[in-house]
C-alpha cells in the first residue's frame, strides 16, 4: 500500500495491490461491490489496467484520508473473507 498527500494537502491517493485471482470479488458482477464500496466510503475507486505478468492489479483510492482508510478496510476485508472464510 502507498499513501501520498495532494498539492492542497486535503485529499490522498491510496494505492492497494490485489492478487488478480481475488480481484473478481472486489469488483463484483458488473462493478455493483466496488460501485457500493464508493457509495458507502466516499472514495472514488480506480481499478488500474492489468499489465502482462503481474501477478497483482493495483486498486487506486481518491479522496480524504479518513474515507481512503475506510474504502482499503473494505476491501481488505472482503479478500480476507474470500481468502480465509472460516476465520472471517
Amino acid at each position: 500500500m502507498r499513501l501520498s498527500a495532494m498539492a492542497d494537502g486535503s485529499l490522498v491517493r491510496y494505492r492497494l495491490a490485489v492478487p488478480r485471482e481475488l480481484l473478481g470479488h472486489i469488483i463484483g458482477k458488473g462493478g455493483h461491490i466496488i460501485h457500493r464500496t464508493e457509495v458507502e466510503t466516499g472514495a472514488r475507486l480506480v481499478v488500474n489496467k492489468n499489465e502482462m505478468g503481474i501477478q497483482e492489479q493495483v486498486v487506486t483510492m481518491d479522496g480524504r484520508l479518513d474515507v481512503c482508510i475506510n474504502a482499503a478496510c473494505v476491501l481488505i476485508h472482503k479478500i480476507y473473507e474470500v481468502r480465509w472464510p472460516k476465520a472471517a
